[in-house]
């Protein structure tokens, strides 16, 4: 039974909770439950604690440095926060100390510069600053909340790198010892999957990981350990505790005991572990937990796991109540939270104890990863019993170890070889284990929670092959394909392509979207998610309709997660290619002898219930030398984003298509759509759509309607910037 502070406090946390991870629903779904006890005061609590949250959340959402979207440049001036380089990228925060973006924390980068920045410089730079912005797809998350969480209000580009000019040289004895790890990282005769994996390890630089390493370990359920977490916390007090206990003990002279000093030593090295990784927020839980320990030990005093869970939760949310809309912390705490509940009141053996754990910890995790519409690494739940100890009683140390002995410029190459090696043992396993993430839709989603539901009951309710049967039914339910009539999804993928079509149980994926100078592929975090979004497990073809990034930069990564199921064309193979599915034909089309654009693939859909033309990137001349091989067709994909050297007059008049729909980025740098094309459309009646301010749009065609309805994904509970 919970006590009366374990319950008031449970009311309090539980408001914040409810808010952070259902909003305005978390209130509806949880108040009936704080009503049965019939406890005024307890729902008072509770409302606090929601209203807590809520209050920053809303004024986090008003701070609008630019109101009108607007894009603008000028001369700022002020403090760099934490710096990451990555590849030709050099990322970093920036808080002006001056203009419309005083005290305001900017997320900057800086392509190809020279320049040396370390956290609490002051710098002055030429940039262009640009407002947070989200791609609206299904199952896509929501960018710009995440970085407000995070307090930044906007994003900034440095333009003349050349020009910047060191204002002054703060000293920040945090940063300077991060950036000497750093240093230590990259001058160390490691190996690049150790310095990737020590890096995340020690530092929590997640973004360290190459993309196919860092999915690796996203589908085998092993990212946590990757990162700053509770644990890496607790081994480095655990650790140094032992080294200063073991040191006290020798030379001890004073008239304190050696164990209290050393315990309050070691909660020291944890924070300074805490702040020089940046708080994150399992940390930050994890030190408050370090030093409540370490003072009711040295009081004599005790505390309930589940009290003390409590406590490290209220901590967070009143001094960080935006950070537990994070996806990291809710995990934190909602996996620790699993773990109290197999600990307490329960006598079980070790190895029985410790594969409950590991059950419990799998069921909130994909408790929540459902909820955001992530996979489930399946493999994680036997993929941890080994990983953890591995990482945390051997590799974590010995990273340690290095690092600290670097710092020193000491090289001990017996612990370099021996990280290398397990490194390279954790990429080969990886590579060769059949580690399987687990995506499901919104109707096996709620099965499969409830399978875990009904499996972590006690065993004497006999409900628990109740569960198994769930699981598996779960699982394997079909999924579901469209029998009648197929659609057509164009996704918001910034300034390039995707669009996929499905008929029955066939998915064709038309480009893939950009990949950026800096690395980074927008498919992983719009086309992806929205595949998994829609059920979509395989591509049965891809069609590449150009060869520049914008169209073909996502197809590696799909390539590496296994998604591509079929044949692959582009410009160079893609010729005279038709086929049929359902009574939907296919047909790609190549103007002859043309370079460049203008030998784009060119794909038109035909059926019964509607016709949809996909003309990659042609311009005029290769719409004029096709127009004896296309009809009229009832959508039109406007061929290079809406460029004006595209859409002609001659074009629209023999397409005579009733939509129009095009891709581009919000704000291009092109002026992707061209008021000439817009104004061509207008003129003949077309209506137009555009990814970059409707988000996705979905056409569906179906014989029982005349033409196609057509639908856009814009699903923001706060209205974006621009609107």
């Amino acid at each position: 039974m919970l006590t009366s502070m374990e319950k008031q406090l449970a009311a309090l946390v539980g408001g914040a909770f409810a808010c952070s991870l259902f909003g305005w629903i978390g209130l509806l779904c949880l108040l009936p439950w704080i009503l049965l006890l019939r406890r005024l005061y307890l729902l008072i609590l509770f409302a606090l604690g929601f209203a807590w949250v809520m209050v920053f959340l809303l004024l986090a959402q008003a701070k609008q440095p630019l109101p009108d979207a607007s894009v603008v440049e000028g001369e700022y001036q002020g403090v760099v926060g934490k710096t990451v380089q990555h590849g030709d990228v050099l990322k970093f925060d920036f808080i002006p100390d001056g203009g419309d973006f005083r005290g305001m924390t900017l997320s900057a980068s800086c392509y190809r510069c020279q320049l040396s920045l370390r956290a609490g410089q002051v710098w002055q730079f030429k940039m262009r600053v640009s407002p947070l912005r989200n791609f609206h797809n299904p199952g896509g998350a929501d960018y710009r909340l995440n970085r407000l969480v995070q307090g930044v209000v906007a994003s900034a580009y440095v333009m003349e790198p050349g020009a910047a000019q060191l204002v002054s040289d703060e000293y920040s004895f945090v940063g300077d010892v991060r950036n000497s790890i750093y240093t230590v990282i990259n001058k160390s005769d490691l190996n690049s999957s150790a310095i990737q994996m020590t890096a995340a390890l020690a530092m929590g630089d997640k973004q360290s990981l190459s993309r196919g390493l860092h999915d690796q370990l996203i589908n085998a359920g092993l990212i946590h350990l990757f990162v700053v977490s509770g644990l890496h916390v607790s081994m480095v007090f655990a650790f140094t505790f032992l080294l200063f206990n073991w040191l006290l003990r020798i030379c001890w002279v004073w008239r304190f005991p050696p164990t209290g000093v050393a315990m309050l030593l070691a909660a020291t090295m944890a924070l300074f572990y805490g702040a020089l990784t940046g708080f994150a927020v399992p940390a930050l839980r994890a030190v408050f937990s370090v030093c409540m320990v370490v003072v009711l030990s040295w009081r004599m005093g005790s505390v309930s796991l589940l009290r003390l869970w409590l406590l490290s939760a209220l901590f967070v949310v009143l001094i960080e109540p935006l950070s537990m809309l994070a996806l990291g912390a809710q995990l934190s705490f909602l996996v620790v939270l699993a773990f109290v509940f197999v600990l307490s009141g329960r006598h079980l053996s070790g190895v029985r104890s410790f594969w409950l754990m590991q059950l419990a910890a799998f069921a909130a995790g994909a408790f929540l990863l459902l909820q955001y519409n992530l996979p489930v690494p399946l493999a994680g739940l036997l993929l941890n019993a080994v990983f953890i100890p591995l990482v945390s009683l051997l590799l974590l140390p010995l990273t340690f170890m290095v690092f600290t002995l670097g710092l020193l410029q000491i090289q001990v190459w017996p612990l370099i070889w021996l990280i290398n090696h397990l490194c390279d043992w954790v990429v080969n396993f990886l590579d060769w284990a059949p580690v399987y993430a687990l995506n499901l839709e919104a109707a096996r989603a709620w099965p499969f929670l409830m399978a875990l539901l009904l499996m972590m009951l006690p065993a004497f309710l006999r409900l628990r092959f109740l569960g198994v049967a769930l699981l598996l039914v779960s699982v394997f339910l079909p999924v579901r394909h469209f029998a009648d009539g197929w659609r057509l999804w164009v996704f918001d993928v910034g300034q390039g392509s995707a669009q996929l079509i499905q008929v029955g149980d066939k998915n064709i994926l038309v480009d893939t979207g950009d990949k950026y100078q800096s690395g980074t592929v927008v498919a992983d975090f719009t086309l992806v998610p929205a595949l998994r979004a829609l059920g979509v497990e395989h591509l049965d073809m891809v069609l590449i309709s150009h060869h520049d990034s914008d169209h073909s930069g996502g197809l590696a990564s799909l390539q590496a997660r296994g998604l591509i199921h079929g044949p692959v064309l582009n410009e160079d193979n893609c010729a005279a290619a038709l086929w049929g599915i359902q009574g939907v034909q296919f047909k790609v089309l190549q103007a002859a002898d043309m370079r460049g654009n203008n030998r784009s693939c060119v794909l038109a859909v035909t059926s019964s219930a509607g016709s949809v033309l996909l003309p990659g990137d042609i311009e005029r001349k290769a719409e004029l030398a096709m127009l004896n091989q296309l009809g009229p067709m009832d959508v039109l994909i406007a061929a290079h984003h809406g460029s004006k050297t595209s859409s002609s007059a001659v074009f629209l008049d023999a397409l005579k298509p009733g939509v129009a729909v095009i891709s581009a980025g919000f704000r291009n740098r092109y002026g992707h759509p061209h008021s000439e094309v817009l104004a061509r459309l207008d003129e003949r009646g077309v209506q137009r759509f555009s990814t970059a301010t409707d988000g996705a749009v979905l056409l569906r065609f179906s014989p029982r309607q005349a033409g196609p309805s057509v639908s856009t994904y814009r699903p923001d509970f706060y209205p974006s910037s621009e609107e």
